[in-house]
């Protein structure tokens, strides 16, 4: 009806948007991630390995799918929420290092896949460009991450689905510990100087 078709043309500009940005918030996105990820990997490194590490990661050339855009009610009148309804099946390139003694296993992720509410926090507004202080992000509620571990090469690793398992137990953890709310992750280096 319309409401369906004002969701649809609420999302159409911001996917135009999110396509013109995608090679620079691809490459944010990999950074704060692997940051956040490599230490919680070195701390719960499964029995069955010695160590896990990031070699390479990108999330490929296709940006998430956005589905809908909405105000959030009920906030400060100094402050702007927006949520953001999105799916996100690209094309990534991730690869890890596992390390069981002097053996190196290459491990490439396939078929991912994040459905979500990305909620975005303008806050405090502010009279001056860019019109708020600070930029923060989070998901609303635990999205649903799912994917497939698979051995670069002809290499055969029994151990393969306990990692796929181990992976997939600590990313949902990490999400939910450090990038769903109430836990929000603001912009690095965006102060108020920025809008001097």
């Amino acid at each position: 009806g319309e409401e369906s078709l004002k969701r649809a043309a609420s999302a159409e500009w911001v996917n135009h948007m999110f396509a013109a940005v995608w090679p620079s918030l691809n490459q944010a996105i990999c950074t704060t991630v692997t940051r956040a990820l490599q230490p919680m990997l070195d701390a719960n490194t499964p029995p069955f390995l010695t160590a896990i590490r990031f070699q390479h990661v990108d999330l490929g050339p296709d940006p998430p799918q956005v589905l809908a855009v909405r105000p959030v009610t009920g906030v400060l009148a100094n402050k702007v929420h927006l949520d953001i309804d999105m799916q996100f099946s690209g094309r990534p390139e991730v690869v890890l290092h596992a390390y069981n003694g002097l053996m190196c296993i290459p491990v490439t992720l396939h078929e991912l896949l994040v459905c979500g509410c990305v909620r975005l926090q303008f806050e405090p507004l502010v009279p001056i460009w860019p019109l708020f202080s600070t930029l923060s992000y989070s998901f609303a509620k635990k999205p649903l991450i799912t994917f497939n571990l698979k051995t670069i090469g002809s290499m055969d690793v029994m151990n393969l689905p306990l990692l796929s398992s181990f992976l997939e137990d600590l990313v949902t953890r990490l999400i939910a510990q450090k990038f769903t709310l109430p836990a929000v992750v603001t912009a690095p280096n965006w102060t108020a100087s920025h809008t001097q």
